[in-house]
């Protein structure tokens, strides 16, 4: 069973090739080809930015988004604040997608009722989360907000039919999509981690899933694991982007990590 959340637009999720080991990006490597990407775009970063730090510092205004019946069934129907929460989530992620120049409608985001933990898109307009992740990564909305900018991520390799970031792995090149979206929408960058930890898991010994989007379990984990090691590396990337992005993430470290090492990239 399904449910259609909001008038969402666009994304396809392709599946990391098994056993691909692209090459790792350097930090540098990762800021320059966002940099590159802002500026063909005419993105104004200054702006980008500031209005990043407001996210931060204040509560966002829910924006509500249109709930439909795909095919309820009796005692099979999903929490409305669920339905509200993937609502909000999507619709403020898709609002900085917007503002970078990459997506100018939004694609259709359904909730899938199974008991399967997954996620994936397809037809270049489905974005499909299954209630099932949600119960492993809703605790913080900040990890749910990773795999829905994560999906969006493939929207923006569908539409353009490129991979702007990673040209050799998708998944990689959705990951930049989604840390440095997830940092511009007001949500914790660190939540990436998070968010593949739990996917790793599950994909491992523990056998809760056999495959996940469109790989086997062992592929999916191998991948998992490989994208928690570099996603220190996305985050000193993303906040190595220009002045701006630095004062950024320097503003989120002192007012979300006060306590954290000096050397900390926020």
């Amino acid at each position: 069973m399904t449910k259609t959340i909001g008038t969402i637009g666009s994304l396809l999720l392709l599946p990391l090739l098994a056993g691909a080991q692209p090459a790792r990006l350097l930090p540098n490597e990762i800021s320059d080809r966002i940099r590159l990407q802002l500026e063909m775009r005419g993105v104004n970063i200054t702006e980008l930015t500031r209005a990043a730090a407001e996210r931060h510092s204040a509560a966002h205004d829910s924006v509500q988004g249109a709930v439909k019946a795909d095919a309820a069934t009796a005692g099979n129907t999903p929490d409305p604040a669920l339905l509200k929460l993937l609502g909000d989530t999507f619709n403020r992620l898709f609002g900085v997608y917007k503002q970078l120049g990459v997506l100018d409608s939004p694609p259709d985001l359904y909730l899938n009722m199974e008991p399967v933990i997954n996620a994936y898109a397809t037809k270049g307009q489905e974005i499909h989360i299954f209630a099932a992740l949600t119960e492993l990564i809703n605790d913080s909305q900040s990890e749910l907000a990773f795999a829905i900018a994560h999906e969006m991520g493939h929207i923006v390799q569908q539409r353009t039919g490129a991979l702007l970031f990673v040209s050799d792995n998708p998944e990689f090149d959705a990951d930049v999509w989604g840390v440095l979206v997830v940092l511009l929408a007001g949500y914790d960058p660190y939540s990436g981690a998070g968010t593949l930890a739990k996917l790793s898991m599950v994909t491992g010994d523990v056998g809760l899933q056999q495959q996940f989007e469109d790989q086997s379990s062992q592929d999916a984990h191998k991948s998992f694991v490989t994208r928690i090691e570099i996603m220190y590396e996305l985050l000193t990337g993303v906040c190595g982007i220009n002045a701006d992005f630095q004062n950024l993430c320097n503003q989120y470290r002192s007012k979300f990590h006060p306590h954290f090492p000096s050397n900390a990239v926020l």
